[in-house]
């Protein structure tokens, strides 16, 4: 992976064009994507820091089906919800509710004495950056009892970091980098204990409401016995009916369950986009955007990587993809080029993530094309990928 250029405050200098009164149709070349990799539907949304560039989705709901998809299906993101619930979490810092520095002791007094000893200093950032040595693989056990669970999702959450956290840590906490849901689910649980509010609750109040977004839910989006929305496909191809099944254990949340439509994602991107240009607009500060923005090592930071890619002709993206195995989506935002975009998919196979790859790149191509002569500072490092 690229070394990432951390800590950066894009100051909001340069015009940014304003959006066209009708946005750019995107569905032909979407379609064109399908008919080349095969996933059933695609959507794409193109945003710059006053509104939508381009748009559009292309194929069916459900292979097998007729109905196409519209732009008001809702998609599912999977990991891209960590982003907002490191989001979330820094809105509760902000009005001192949480600090990136609460430890795991300090949240869970009940657990400290059962916690691996190893555990009670990680804290908030440790968790929002995957370096609290948390494992990335789930427990048979444990992934059995949160399927089987009817309780609350807060009570899901409860009993995973009660099974958790006293196993022995992946590396030594603070420093290792192990990926794992089950640390963005004990990040959401130390929101709940922090308002005493579920992180469902917590997300339409501090995230979606604030920025305008309706369209969010949680889990799979649609109805199960009418194909009113875009529909999740198993390995196998087969779409999935909505339903227990068609998504992981409600109380992953924080990790991964977020749909909404491509507009509302639209939102989201540009809201980011917007705070890591320095922009003030009463979401969040400069230096929590900075802070959700900056790794504190290597190139992940909070819900977000960091990196250079050459396909962004060097410059910062913060970026992120997620997929619960039946959809598939990519964030990128170019700070640089004012531009942020969003590729969905309802399909995960390695052919469908390709498409979604490469549409995204190819949109970052043209919508935030390089300076004629780039600074030094944005060509492309030596061996970049």
């Amino acid at each position: 992976m690229i070394p990432a250029v951390c800590g950066v405050l894009l100051p909001a200098v340069g015009l940014v064009a304003a959006p066209p009164s009708v946005p750019e149709d995107l569905s032909a070349r979407l379609s064109a994507a399908i008919k080349d990799a095969g996933p059933p539907a695609l959507g794409a949304i193109v945003v710059n820091t006053e509104g939508v560039l381009a748009q559009g989705v292309a194929g069916v709901r459900a292979r097998g089906e007729s109905a196409p998809v519209t732009l008001d299906d809702r998609w599912h993101v999977g990991s891209c919800t960590k982003s907002m619930t490191a989001t979330l979490c820094a809105r509760l810092i902000e009005r001192g509710l949480l600090s990136w520095d609460r430890t795991l002791a300090e949240a869970f007094p009940e657990l400290k004495d059962q916690m691996h000893e190893a555990y009670r200093a990680v804290t908030l950032r440790d968790l929002l950056s995957h370096r609290a040595g948390i494992q990335g693989e789930p427990p048979p056990k444990l992934w059995g009892a949160l399927w089987k669970h009817k309780g609350t999702t807060t009570e899901g959450r409860e009993l995973t970091a009660k099974d958790i956290l006293t196993r022995a840590p992946k590396g030594t906490p603070g420093e290792h980098f192990e990926y794992s849901n089950f640390g963005y689910m004990i990040a959401g649980l130390m929101a709940e204990r922090a308002t005493g509010k579920a992180w469902e609750d917590l997300m339409r109040d501090e995230v979606f409401t604030p920025l305008n977004i309706t369209s969010a839910g949680f889990g799979p989006p649609g109805s199960a016995d009418k194909v009113d929305n875009a529909r999740g496909h198993g390995l196998g191809g087969a779409p999935i009916k909505p339903g227990p099944m068609a998504d992981n254990p409600p109380s992953l949340g924080p990790a991964g369950t977020v749909h909404a439509t491509l507009a509302d994602l639209g939102m989201y991107v540009r809201a980011q986009l917007r705070g890591a240009r320095a922009e003030d607009f009463g979401f969040l500060k400069a230096q929590s955007f900075a802070t959700l923005h900056t790794p504190p090592n290597g190139d992940y930071a909070l819900g977000w990587v960091i990196q250079q890619p050459k396909w962004a002709a060097g410059r910062r993206v913060i970026w992120h993809n997620g997929s619960n195995t039946m959809w598939y989506a990519e964030m990128a935002v170019i700070p640089e080029a004012g531009v942020a975009v969003v590729v969905t998919a309802n399909e995960s196979t390695p052919v469908s993530e390709k498409a979604v790859r490469d549409t995204l790149r190819a949109l970052v191509r043209d919508f935030a094309p390089p300076p004629v002569n780039p600074p030094a500072s944005e060509v492309p490092p030596p061996g970049a990928k």
